[in-house]
């Protein structure tokens, strides 16, 4: 094993610091920090150690998260989108501070917009809806943000997993004057690529009909178009990831 050591940290920058390593990196067997110092202006860690062998607890790479009882957040989903025009689009797995943002988000959605998402006409997104959207289980669910450059959520895309975590169902929804620009296909594309790490065995997702603009996106994509047997102002998009 190993060690090295970090000085000057504040309490809560070593507090971040140690729980993000322990979920990221799983060769860490020990996190010391001595001495832990409070003062009127605040607690400092002058000294930490850190302890590491040369392979993963069970096995080697890609098994951070398999030893833990509650998946962190996946800070390695984060990235960055370039539009057609050169815009640059932040995309990031939600957050439960997230809420108020994203309730904002929907009340810049167009009554109409909302319909073909929700398949039903409504004024306002119940609170509890935002609600379960920003408090997820990320092994189980993921829900991903794109902002822009003042930080206003411009898309919100959400993945969730069957029963059995081999399949699952998407949804998709942008601002409606962000509409048109590449947002939407590539967000897409940024949950396949989310979907195939997983191994997941397959994605499909509901659209209405009449929704021609989305039902392009995903034939674009590869999706196979069904009619759905129980409804037909409803298809089904499914894309198989097996190969």
């Amino acid at each position: 094993m190993s060690s090295s050591r970090i000085s000057g940290m504040s309490a809560a920058s070593c507090a971040s610091f140690t729980s993000t390593s322990a979920a990221d990196m799983p060769e860490i067997r020990e996190l010391d920090i001595n001495p832990l110092v409070v003062t009127p202006r605040g607690a400092f860690a002058f000294d930490a150690r850190i302890r590491v062998a040369s392979t993963p607890r069970g096995g080697g790479a890609g098994v951070a998260n398999a030893r833990l009882a509650i998946r962190p957040y996946p800070k390695r989903l984060e990235t960055t989108l370039t539009l057609g025009d050169g815009s640059e689009i932040s995309v990031r797995p939600v957050r439960p501070e997230d809420e108020p943002a994203v309730a904002a988000f929907f009340r810049q959605v167009d009554a109409e917009d909302l319909r073909q998402r929700f398949f039903t006409p409504m004024s306002e997104v119940p609170r509890a809806f935002i609600a379960r959207l920003t408090q997820i289980d990320y092994a189980r669910t993921m829900v991903l943000l794109a902002s822009g450059a003042e930080g206003a959520v411009l898309g919100v895309v959400q993945l969730h997993a069957d029963p059995d975590a081999d399949a699952g169902e998407f949804a998709i929804l942008l601002r409606s004057d962000f509409k048109g620009r590449g947002l939407g296909w590539r967000l897409m594309r940024t949950l396949i690529r989310f979907a195939k790490a997983e191994g997941w065995g397959a994605i499909t997702g509901q659209i209405l009909a009449e929704n021609s603009s989305m039902l392009a996106v995903c034939r674009e994509l590869g999706f196979t178009i069904t009619p759905d047997p129980e409804d037909i102002g409803v298809r089904i998009a499914t894309l198989s990831l097996r190969d």
